[in-house]
């Protein structure tokens, strides 16, 4: 037996209970041959002294000579199980798992995928199905496990390249909400890897144009979202109910474009420089488009977004205030899309001016329509704070982590209220 990183391989005795339930689906079964698999957390014997603190086994404890790596699944002292009694199927079929995610130069990667697939006849629908309802729930590790194993069984299949620009996607969204900007654009450039991948592959996949477009459109690339929207259009042909809503929303989001005039090259400037970092640059650039668009709501929006940058305050208030003006009464204009990004903006003008009931009435307005965004969350947790209520704030911290677990800023903020009132 050996092992590698996460799994451990093993070969099994042709007459292993395993075996033959293997052998039944795929004849080719080939005993020779070592299979993965992922060991399960070991069960101590009664009486064991090599337990450590945490109550599992103290491996360095253990004298029966063997190397850690064997302690795990095999220790030979007899305070664990031997391997071949303890190897369930869903081992396997985990460890198999990770092969094809991560170890596709395998010398029998080719062979485990014949097996896999032999013995799960629906994998690629369930495998699937598991990973986009550990996307809802912010399970990122194990969903990506998931997609990235289907990828090595299915490298070509354009659904999966959707499914994986999908789930960077929205980790991105998820990390950017968390203000780990790194991180967020690290998964958009995956996300945009993937979505570039999928538009190549033929035939065409329609729904593949329809998500990199609101992809792009979100990025604010808007004249690479037109393109896409216009194609998905023309490349759809169901005519089912989903399908008519969809081509109305793209139908709705290339008028927003043409109208708002997004797709300006003062205005693509303006982004790029505020991304880059390059403030000053981008407010001359912005300011630019809306001397000759003064009533597009995103102007002024990107306006506010610079200012606030260069923490000018009250003129990014100002600037926020007027996006909201022009954009109001308009469905076309997609400003109520950005309605919570607008108010969470203006809370952090209002929070930095010490106008706290004004950032919370922004916040709480955003909160009733985005109720997991966790920088609106975030934000009402330091306005709390800010204003001496530690309690509050501290509840709203510990809501964050019920979506984050990992979010630094909340543990951060939970620890300086504890470590004040004494608890740590």
């Amino acid at each position: 037996m050996t092992n590698t990183n996460s799994i451990f391989f093993v070969e099994l005795p042709a007459g292993h209970e395993l075996a033959l339930q293997f052998m039944c689906s795929y004849p080719d079964f080939d005993a020779a041959i070592p299979l993965p698999f992922v060991p399960a957390v070991p069960k101590l014997a009664d009486g064991c002294d090599c337990e450590n603190q945490d109550g599992q086994h103290n491996r360095d404890a253990c004298d029966c000579g063997e190397k850690a790596s064997k302690h795990s699944v095999a220790c030979t002292c007899g305070h664990e199980q031997p391997v071949e009694s303890a190897l369930t199927r869903d081992m396997i079929i985990a460890g198999l798992l990770y092969v094809f995610a991560y170890d596709r130069d395998n010398s029998h990667f080719e062979y485990y995928k014949a097996l896999f697939l032999a013995v799960e006849h629906n994998a690629k629908k369930e495998l699937i199905s598991i990973a986009l309802f550990d996307i809802e729930n912010f399970e990122f590790e194990a969903a990506l496990n998931l997609l990235l194993a289907l990828e090595g069984l299915f490298p070509n299949d354009v659904r999966i390249m959707l499914n994986l620009a999908l789930f960077y996607d929205k980790r991105a969204e998820f990390y950017r909400q968390s203000d780990l900007i790194a991180d967020a654009a690290e998964n958009e450039r995956n996300a945009e890897e993937y979505y570039r991948a999928a538009i190549l592959s033929e035939p065409p996949l329609p729904e593949v144009y329809f998500n990199a477009a609101y992809f792009y459109f979100n990025q604010r690339n808007y004249a690479k979202a037109r393109s896409l929207f216009n194609s998905y259009i023309n490349l759809e042909t169901k005519n089912d109910v989903a399908t008519k809503e969809k081509k109305e929303k793209a139908l709705d989001l290339i008028e927003n474009i043409n109208t708002q005039k997004l797709d300006d090259v003062a205005y693509a400037d303006a982004v790029a420089f505020i991304k880059q970092d390059e403030n000053e640059k981008a407010l001359s650039r912005i300011r630019d488009f809306l001397a000759e668009n003064p009533k597009v709501w995103n102007g002024w929006f990107v306006l506010g977004w610079a200012l606030r940058k260069l923490e000018r305050y009250a003129d990014a208030e100002k600037a926020f205030l007027s996006a909201l003006e022009h954009g109001e009464g308009d469905e076309a204009s997609g400003i109520d899309e950005a309605y919570s990004d607008i108010c969470n903006e203006l809370a952090i003008c209002y929070l930095n001016l010490k106008e706290f009931e004004k950032a919370k009435d922004r916040l709480l307005s955003a909160f009733e329509l985005d109720t997991e965004n966790i920088k609106i969350i975030s934000n009402l947790g330091m306005v709390y704070y800010a204003e001496g209520d530690a309690e509050t704030a501290k509840g709203f911290f510990n809501a964050v982590l019920t979506i984050n677990e990992n979010d630094a800023l909340a543990r951060y903020m939970i620890e300086k209220i504890d470590n004040a009132n004494g608890l740590s």
